[in-house]
């Protein structure tokens, strides 16, 4: 790292991150943490530290159909199949084949992971994912509804293969806090969910109880490297050391543990939920995370009576849960791709799929708010299982945030403030949806580890629906996951039917962007971005749109692309702007237009490990001072 880079990482990120990132890796270096090994003392049976529903509540709740997919996922776990990050099915693989060693010796060679690799991409989350058990939440289902011992039984010899193929601290499934973490989670869900079971011997629940202990223990180890990430990290790793010290009382170290994990929780959500109730890693995947292990939290308050979350957090939560329910559509469940999207739904807990957000944002309004955000349905299924009583029907709360609805299309304006730490360079991007469905796409994440050009390439500015200046992005890149020199953008002017808001990631160039976007009808969106220079720029506007049909059309004053897309319906767009490049792409490929197509453009991904072919549409213009788009998006009726 240069170093104005470095000056700017401390000055930005605080003293205090880098010394804990610092002190973690020369502990790595020095071997520490090999020397130190994975003690773990002896653990009794575990206390259940939720209260589950019965089955008849839970089998009320769903449909036949529901049942039957309920039933058809369970069977594909017992064949030995999962579907990692929500996407497709895959081996369910536990083990490895080459010998393991310390955990910290993969964390300071990772080429050194390169044998437990079946085939590309070499990305540690298809190593990790398996390993984080939230397949047993949909096994655990279907055994409470149908209450077939094959589901039990194949927790039981899951975990065993887990259990004898990764020693405590000895190869990647122990290399990192959260993992263990999110692991120590499912397996205190699947012991309390499988306890009646004939399957659920003594012993083996003795040996669960172990494990239990080996994880909690592991976690403090390196606790000063979630504390310097300041996102989910932290929150995970504090709750499974809340969780294990509330399921192990007689442990020795079950004090420490929930005070540790109350303490830092707590903390963390303070600093990281800013006053509108948006979470600090600007992140839709994320902020449901954090609300999932907060709904875990309250769920043990609630079942062992101890006072987990303070008064001033339950506010936080409040305020978070407000957000996530404005930003999920109320139709489909879905949810705009904002910012990291590394797959995670760690309690799925409710039919519906990975990008329905309904389940979570349901019961953290039933819970923090104590209304209903939306009407009832089958993804009222996780606040049955966390035991959150329906509220009244009250309407949701107003939406504040910078969205836009006319009749059944919406607008998502990206605005951000307050103390996020900003891992997408996404100012001013906007989302475009009708009926439920996004007809202007944020491409998402696809991978954040994968060999080039594929380590997460699509943070940058020029991916997002926005303005590019000189072909640099609107914030400094720092690294794969890190961006300096945080682009605020502020909100000018808000009226029902209009948003007009500005940023200053260009600034250093003698650029300032202003966005106004206007619903004219239902049917008709204006989006008019206003760029200010007294210098030569250039200039690139980009629009991303779902796979379909297309036709181009250009005269020397406007460009008409009109798409054809499957399930959404169609779309006229119109974009006036001075003379200039423009280019269609698709998948990498260039369709029409000029310029070279890069590999990494035209794509979408709607969860991790998956990429879809998109359009990608653009105009760049040079201009010798400012410029001015405007875009017009006719929508079919």
């Amino acid at each position: 790292m240069n170093p104005t880079l470095l000056l700017k990482t401390l000055r930005q990120l605080g003293i205090s991150a880098i010394a804990r990132i610092t002190r973690y890796r020369l502990a790595l270096r020095l071997g520490v943490y090999t020397r130190r090994g994975c003690p773990a003392k002896n653990a009794d049976s575990l206390l259940p530290v939720l209260a589950l529903p019965s089955s008849e509540e839970i089998t009320r709740i769903l449909q036949e159909e529901e049942k039957d997919s309920l039933r058809a996922e369970a069977e594909s776990i017992l064949e030995g199949k999962y579907r990692p990050f929500g996407g497709d099915e895959t081996p369910l693989k536990l083990t490895f084949d080459s010998p393991l060693q310390h955990w910290s010796v993969y964390e300071r060679n990772p080429a050194k992971l390169r044998p437990f690799y079946d085939s590309p991409p070499f990305d540690i989350k298809f190593l990790w994912e398996p390993a984080r058990f939230t397949w047993v939440f949909p096994l655990g289902r279907a055994y409470r509804v149908f209450g077939d011992a094959r589901y039990a039984a194949a927790f039981w010899t899951y975990f065993e293969t887990f259990d004898a193929g990764n020693p405590p601290c000895l190869g990647p499934q122990w290399m990192n806090g959260q993992e263990v973490a999110l692991r120590l989670l499912a397996l205190l869900w699947a012991d309390a969910l499988f306890a009646d079971s004939p399957e659920s011997s003594p012993k083996r629940r003795a040996r669960l109880a172990a494990s239990v202990a080996e994880h909690a223990a592991r976690i403090p180890q390196t606790l000063e490297y979630a504390l310097a990430q300041n996102n989910n990290h932290i929150l995970s790793e504090a709750a499974a050391l809340m969780s294990a010290g509330l399921a192990l009382p007689r442990h020795p170290d079950s004090a420490r543990w929930r005070r540790l994990g109350k303490y830092w929780f707590n903390r963390a959500l303070l600093a990281q939920i800013d006053d509108t109730g948006e979470y600090i890693q600007h992140s839709t995947s994320y902020h449901r995370l954090m609300l999932s292990l907060a709904l875990w939290v309250a769920a043990m308050e609630e079942k062992t009576g101890e006072s987990l979350l303070t008064a001033q957090t339950r506010e936080r939560l409040a305020a978070a849960a407000a957000w996530l329910a404005a930003w999920v559509h109320p139709l489909s469940g879905d949810a705009p791709n904002l910012g990291g999207n590394d797959g995670a739904n760690l309690f799925p807990l409710a039919n519906g799929g990975y990008r329905d957000f309904r389940p979570v944002a349901q019961a953290a309004a039933r819970a923090f708010l104590g209304i209903e955000a939306f009407p009832r349905g089958a993804w009222d299924e996780l606040s049955r299982w966390f035991r959150i009583p329906a509220p009244p029907r009250v309407e949701p709360p107003a939406i504040r945030f910078p969205i836009l609805e006319a009749g059944d299309s919406r607008a998502y304006l990206r605005v951000a403030r307050g103390n996020l730490r900003l891992a997408h360079a996404d100012m001013l991007h906007v989302d475009l949806w009708q009926r439920g469905r996004a007809l202007l796409l944020d491409p998402g994440t696809y991978l954040y580890n994968g060999e080039p050009p594929w380590e997460n390439p699509w943070s940058a500015t020029k991916f997002h629906n926005t303005v590019t200046v000189d072909s640099l992005d609107a914030m400094t890149r720092a690294g794969r996951f890190l961006y300096l020199d945080w682009a605020r953008t502020r909100v000018l002017a808000r009226e029902e039917n209009r948003i007009v808001a500005a940023h200053e990631g260009y600034r250093r160039l003698g650029v300032s962007h202003r966005r106004e976007i206007r619903f004219e009808t239902a049917r008709h969106l204006l989006v008019t971005d206003t760029l200010i220079a007294a210098a030569p720029h250039r200039y690139r506007l980009h629009w991303l749109f779902p796979d379909g049909r297309w036709e181009i059309s250009r005269t020397k004053e406007e460009i008409h692309l009109r798409l054809s897309i499957p399930q959404t319906g169609g779309l006229h767009v119109a974009l006036r702007g001075a003379a200039g490049r423009a280019a269609l792409i698709r998948g990498g490929q260039l369709l029409w237009g000029e310029g070279h197509a890069e590999s990494v453009e035209g794509w979408f991904s709607p969860t991790y490990g998956i990429k879809l072919p998109a359009l990608s549409f653009s105009l760049e213009v040079f201009a010798e001072d400012g410029v001015q788009f405007v875009t017009e998006f006719h929508l079919s009726a």
